[in-house]
């Protein structure tokens, strides 16, 4: 039998003590977090929090300059290419305001390939509140068969998944909970709400 480490078994991802600076500056410091299989998981937070770095190491693009990131409880991201990783199941959609004009927003989100897990960069951005709607009902079906992390800044939306809530600053965790936990918390509100 394959014995591995236990707090990662289960996971689908698992970020754990992820250190990365550029020049210096430290994007990500110290972030865990950890995404069951099945989940949808809102990241919010200021700009500069590090939520794109994370999701830059989590596709390949950024190496950490320490920590683990495990997909799927036993692949460690952090030796794969990008490419490697896009064919294990890991999907990264960008945000694109045309969206509906070119093809369903199903086809669009899901780039005619269909990954484990579906990472989702500020989809709602500059869109209308009737395609809002549709976007957060859109990612309700879909987190019906995949784990979903969606970063975005409107809280509107993020409200309407009804899902956990990380909250990054500085490139760690700040808060983590249902969005009125982390809407109420008084550092939350300093660093991010409060703007």
């Amino acid at each position: 039998m394959n014995v591995m480490d236990s707090r990662a078994t289960s996971a689908m991802l698992y970020l754990d003590g992820v250190h990365v600076s550029f020049d210096g500056f430290h994007a990500i410091n110290n972030l865990s977090l950890t995404l069951a299989p099945g989940e949808m998981r809102a990241v919010i937070g200021p700009n500069g929090a590090g939520k794109t770095t994370m999701m830059d190491i989590i596709t390949g693009k950024t190496r950490p300059d320490q920590g683990e990131v495990l997909f799927d409880g036993v692949t460690d991201l952090t030796r794969l290419d990008e490419t490697r990783i896009a064919e294990l199941g890991i999907g990264r959609k960008f945000q694109k305001p045309t969206v509906f004009e070119s093809q369903s927003i199903e086809d669009n989100l899901l780039l005619a390939q269909d990954p484990k897990l579906l990472l989702v960069d500020e989809p709602v951005a500059g869109m209308t509140d009737v395609e809002t709607h549709q976007t957060a009902e859109l990612l309700k079906e879909i987190n019906k068969e995949k784990t979903v992390m969606v970063v975005e800044h409107d809280m509107t939306f993020v409200r309407e998944l009804g899902v956990k809530v990380t909250c990054l600053h500085e490139g760690t965790v700040l808060a983590e909970g249902t969005i009125d936990q982390v809407s109420s918390n008084e550092r939350v509100i300093e660093v991010y709400l409060g703007r």
